[in-house]
């Protein structure tokens, strides 16, 4: 009971925000999209938040993670690189504070992302308003990188594939891939429940995983886990074979997360059949080193997208055990 009382413990809730309960910090942590914290209002400085969409739960952004965005989106000078993907416009505090918004689903005020970006110094000193016919506003003359090509960045830390994921809401499962080969059982386990973790902390609710090499067929290679595996990883809802059984069957659009290209399949054609098999797949979310790949099932259909996952030249760190 000493024990119990020492754990430091957080309100959650699962379904129904109504219904609070608590769990420990640290079990919220491991899996934050299946035990919800409610979210703290933001408001900072004395101008309006700026808001996304209603449809969008109001979550909180760092300032790392959103200078960090700005500056892939944002450019004093021109960009040498595809200049057709920005526009040159008079940028306000608070339209600063609108970009952020759309791809944290925060509510940041502008003087919160004003003060933000002036403390980066990369985007120079605001500058005299537009249109002196209407209210003042301040900001700075930027090339800014075009919505339509904004949404197709990748996600590149934790909290912003987290933002993402919380404004478009779909069942997200993962799946864990471990060659069969050169490992003992004691080291598959802990290649294993590493992978899962890392799923759980990606806002995977359930995780499969098989014993299968890269350039086998997903749909028919990927065999039942052997006993000593199955019930010795926490939070593994079932193998490969379970796993292309809940995409073929189930109604519910689904999203799955793998931990790089190599995941699935390393064969182009392999990952044709699967995603043909794969009917209730609307999207993968793909990570490659710290990066995260968002990817519709349009866009998993081309053949410069299926390229990326004929990969394997060398084995990368997946599991965190080498």
């Amino acid at each position: 009971m000493e024990r119990q009382a020492s754990v430091e413990m957080v309100p959650i809730y699962m379904q129904d925000v109504y219904e609070p309960t608590a769990v420990a910090i640290a079990k919220q942590a491991r899996q934050p999209f299946k035990f919800k914290t409610y979210p703290r209002d933001i408001v900072d400085g004395d101008e309006a938040p700026v808001s996304p969409s209603k449809s969008q739960r109001v979550q909180t952004v760092t300032k790392a993670a959103a200078t960090e965005y700005l500056s892939r989106v944002l450019h004093l000078e021109q960009p040498m690189e595809a200049p057709a993907m920005y526009d040159h416009s008079f940028v306000t505090s608070s339209e600063l504070a609108l970009i952020v918004n759309e791809r944290f689903a925060s509510n940041i005020s502008g003087n919160q992302a004003e003060r933000w970006v002036s403390a980066t110094g990369l985007f120079g000193d605001r500058s005299q308003p537009r249109n002196e016919s209407t209210q003042r506003q301040r900001g700075r003359r930027l090339f800014i990188m075009k919505k339509s090509y904004r949404d197709q960045l990748p996600r590149t830390s934790l909290d912003d594939l987290k933002s993402y994921l919380r404004s478009h809401q779909l069942t997200t499962i993962g799946f864990a891939r471990k060659s069969e080969t050169g490992t003992k059982t004691r080291e598959r386990i802990r290649s294993l429940t590493s992978m899962v973790e890392e799923l759980e902390s990606m806002g995977c609710t359930d995780i499969y995983a098989s014993l299968a090499d890269a350039s086998e067929p997903l749909i028919t290679a990927q065999s039942t886990l052997p006993e000593e595996l199955a019930t010795n990883i926490p939070g593994l809802k079932g193998d490969g074979k379970a796993f292309i059984r809940r995409l073929a069957a189930s109604t519910t659009r689904t999203r799955v997360v793998i931990l790089d290209w190599a995941g699935l399949s390393t064969d182009v054609g392999h990952m044709r059949k699967f995603l043909m098999a794969a009917e209730s797949l609307d999207e993968m979310i793909v990570k490659e080193k710290n990066v995260f790949h968002v990817l519709t099932i349009e866009q998993l259909q081309q053949n410069d997208v299926l390229k990326k996952f004929h990969c394997r030249r060398g084995f990368p760190q997946r599991s965190g055990v080498v």
